[in-house]
């Protein structure tokens, strides 16, 4: 299992962003989306066929309401009728003449009375065997064609028998009739009631623009349907089934359409004659199918417009994707020259803002590196210029001069031991000089040669000059390297324009200190010291690279060996107050890797960070 799921994630993996967003939104969209859709559909079928079974229901409802109340209303007229005693001895009676009857009937005003009141009654006839009365207005004499019919020959033989049927001899507006046998008393003959309900009352008071009715008797003739064709058909050919659910809504091809029907029955009262009624919604179906077909094309239409959406999306990221590749290639090949704007922002432009500044500082990178091979080489050049100077001009003519003649005095007058050590310590003077190179030494080796130089000076003036070294506490000074020859143009420059022309007291002090930072070297004289404006012009001189004066040449070489090997960031320091003393600190780094920075033609770490 575990298998099959790494073997998944590297095949997702692999796969293009696009596909990703596709696979992404198949996952996370479409298959709750079509959930949520499958629910909805089904949801809002039911919903509409609810509201269609509530209509077709109800309208059944009203449907047989109406038809009860008008067969209820013709029972009752017809009870009223039966036990009606003018009625009575008007069909019992034995008439002379047919004004007698004519009379008679003028005189019975009791049914044109019921006709006139009650629209729902279109008509009502009394059929009669008395052989004296006459066919006139509501009373019909029967004849042959009478008593062959069915009713009559069922209605005949059961006195009060009350009895529903569908009769189409008569005019379409009364198909449905109640035919009562009306026993006359004290006599053999009888009568037989018909009233007829009105069609036309019932289609008005129905009347309804969606839903359909068919009503029959006893589940076999259709006596009312809103299509007049339908009137007298058997109800299976009507409905084109054999049976039909009661209370219940099914669906039925009714008119060659599908519909939703409910169908409910109902006894007429006093009778066992059995109404059925059934409802028709021929626009359920269209309602349903409708309402899904919409659901439908939304669906479609949530579906689509995410997918074109992400398509497109997609499109337009991969060919951004591809822009950054073609950049980026262009870096990795060397060519920094990409294209100046990218339309985007968001996270794309963000990483092509972030490329344009990486360019900038591959730029900025190469200027400086070019920038310290350049700086390197003028280093090597200046390097060698200074040891051609040191080798030139690091034993000052006259110093030698002036040391060679005290020493021959000495030993031609004196002829003391004094001499020959002076001559050795000039010999290894002048050794220190010619062998000097670019290359570190220890500060310990480079104070040994300062201590060489102070002798030998304090052997020319005597007691005209002390000097004195001193360092900080826990200080080991073979810990530390630097640059040769930068202490001894000091220590001189003491010597020739502080303390040369001072008759005693002379004072020169070196001390050797460390910071966070710096090595810090400091020689401090007692002689005649510099004007303020005096010191200014020897910090400008020795702080322009470009200055060719030789005044004061040796701390001009030492500012700029400095600030060519270390950095901006050291070199010399100079304070002085006329007539007291003057003092030069030297600002070295801690520590330096000199060959490290012959080899690989830069800055040490300390020196590039300076």
């Amino acid at each position: 299992m575990k298998k099959l799921i790494d073997k998944i994630i590297r095949c997702i993996s692999g796969l293009k962003i696009m596909y990703k967003l596709l696979l992404v939104y198949i996952i996370i969209g479409t298959l709750p989306l079509t959930l949520l859709s499958s629910y909805m559909i089904y949801s809002t079928k039911k919903m509409i066929m609810a509201q269609h079974n509530d209509q077709v229901s109800a309208e059944n409802k009203r449907v047989r309401n109406i038809l009860f109340n008008a067969i209820y209303l013709a029972t009752n007229i017809s009870d009223s009728i039966l036990y009606d005693k003018a009625l009575n001895n008007l069909l019992k009676n034995t008439y002379a003449s047919e004004n007698e009857v004519y009379k008679s009937y003028r005189n019975y005003e009791t049914i044109e009375s019921i006709n006139r009141s009650y629209t729902e009654i279109s008509d009502i006839k009394i059929y009669v065997t008395n052989k004296t009365l006459i066919t006139s207005g509501c009373f019909v004499r029967v004849d042959d064609q009478i008593a062959s019919t069915n009713w009559y020959q069922e209605v005949k033989d059961s006195p009060g028998k009350l009895m529903w049927i569908y009769d189409d001899s008569t005019e379409a507006d009364s198909s449905l009739r109640l035919i009562r046998r009306l026993p006359l008393s004290n006599t053999k003959e009888f009568a037989i009631m018909s009233i007829s309900i009105s069609t036309n009352y019932m289609r008005f008071i129905i009347n309804s623009n969606s839903i359909s009715s068919v009503m029959s008797i006893d589940n076999a003739i259709s006596f009312y349907s809103d299509d007049y064709s339908e009137i007298g058909r058997p109800l299976k050919e009507i409905y084109k089934a054999e049976s039909i659910p009661l209370k219940t809504p099914y669906t039925l091809n009714y008119q060659d359409k599908e519909c939703l029907a409910y169908t409910t029955s109902q006894t007429a009262p006093k009778s066992n004659t059995s109404f059925q009624i059934t409802t028709f919604d021929p626009v359920a179906a269209s309602h349903v199918s409708e309402s899904i077909l919409l659901n439908i094309r939304v669906i479609l239409l949530s579906f689509t417009v995410p997918l074109l959406m992400i398509v497109g999306y997609s499109i337009a990221f991969n060919k951004r994707i591809l822009i950054l590749r073609r950049e980026m290639n262009k870096i990795a090949n060397g060519n920094l020259n990409i294209i100046d704007s990218f339309n985007s922002y968001d996270e794309l432009g963000e990483l092509f803002k972030d490329m344009q500044k990486t360019i900038l500082s591959i730029q900025e990178l190469n200027a400086k590196i070019y920038e310290e091979k350049l700086l390197r080489q003028k280093l090597l050049n200046y390097q060698q210029q200074m040891e051609f100077n040191l080798l030139t001009n690091q034993i000052n003519p006259h110093f030698l001069y002036n040391t060679l003649e005290t020493i021959r005095m000495q030993l031609s007058i004196k002829k003391e031991h004094d001499a020959a050590r002076i001559v050795k310590q000039l010999g290894k003077f002048m050794r220190h000089n010619i062998e000097a190179d670019t290359s570190l030494v220890l500060l310990s080796s480079e104070l040994d040669y300062i201590n060489i130089y102070m002798e030998i000076q304090h052997f020319r003036f005597g007691d005209r000059v002390h000097y004195l070294v001193s360092q900080s506490e826990n200080l080991d000074l073979k810990d530390y390297m630097i640059l040769p020859l930068l202490l001894q143009p000091i220590v001189e420059n003491a010597f020739v324009h502080g303390l040369e022309s001072k008759k005693s007291g002379g004072t020169i002090a070196i001390e050797v200190s460390v910071s966070e930072e710096f090595l810090i070297l400091s020689v401090t004289d007692n002689g005649l010291g510099m004007s303020e404006d005096t010191l200014n012009t020897l910090l400008l001189n020795i702080n322009d690279p470009g200055n060719k004066s030789k005044s004061h040449i040796g701390l001009h070489n030492v500012q700029q060996r400095i600030k060519l090997f270390y950095g901006e960031k050291y070199g010399l320091q100079i304070k002085s107050m006329e007539n007291q003393f003057t003092v030069i600190t030297l600002y070295l780094p801690l520590q330096v890797d000199y060959n490290s920075f012959i080899n690989n033609g830069g800055f040490n770490h300390e020196i590039y960070n300076s």
